[in-house]
Parts: structure tokens; C-alpha cells; sequence
């Protein structure tokens, strides 16, 4: 098998510019065709107006089941009243209370 003498001239010791500048021109193309991109990235407005942002707890308390403490002392309050109210049921008629 006979091998060029042109096939590889790098193993040879022959580096010339012309075999350096494709392999350059091809890093200074790929930058030159990101600069729009990066450049339209960062002129995006993503902030709103004016309004300054709401915490992230604020955000999710929509999705959020647990119950703040005055939710819970308003529950606990109520559920003591309608205890309260079917004892008196139970000790006024003698009759067992109705359950919701």
C-alpha cells in the first residue's frame, strides 16, 4: 500500500498557516454566529413593569394545604363550639347527635 505525501503533512513536520486557519476561522465563525443570540438574551425584558416581586411563598400558597395559626385557632374555636353545642344536644334530648 503507497501513501500520499500530502495526505498528512503534520506528520511529516510540515505546519503551515494554511493548515492552522480553517481550524481558526471555524472558533471565530461559531462566536461571531452566538453574538446575536447572546445579545438578543440579554435585551430581554423579563422583570415586570413596575410592580416589585411577590416571595415565593406568596406564589405557592395557592398549591400550599397546611393552614396558617390564625386558620388554625378559628378551626380549633369552631370545632370546641360544635362539640360544645352536641353535648348540650346529648344531655337536653338524650339522643345521640347527628353527624354531617
Amino acid at each position: 500500500m503507497q501513501y500520499k505525501r500530502q495526505a498528512i503533512p503534520i506528520a511529516r513536520g510540515k505546519v503551515h498557516k494554511s493548515n492552522i486557519l480553517p481550524m481558526f476561522m471555524r472558533s471565530v465563525c461559531c462566536i461571531v454566529m452566538m453574538l446575536p443570540a447572546f445579545w438578543l438574551g440579554g435585551c430581554a425584558d423579563t422583570l415586570p413593569d413596575a410592580k416589585p416581586l411577590k416571595r415565593f411563598s406568596e406564589l405557592v400558597r395557592g398549591y400550599d394545604r397546611t393552614l396558617t395559626n390564625s386558620e388554625k385557632q378559628a378551626v380549633i374555636t369552631e370545632l370546641q363550639k360544635e362539640k360544645e353545642r352536641q353535648q348540650e344536644q346529648v344531655v337536653e334530648d338524650g339522643t345521640p347527635p347527628k353527624t354531617n
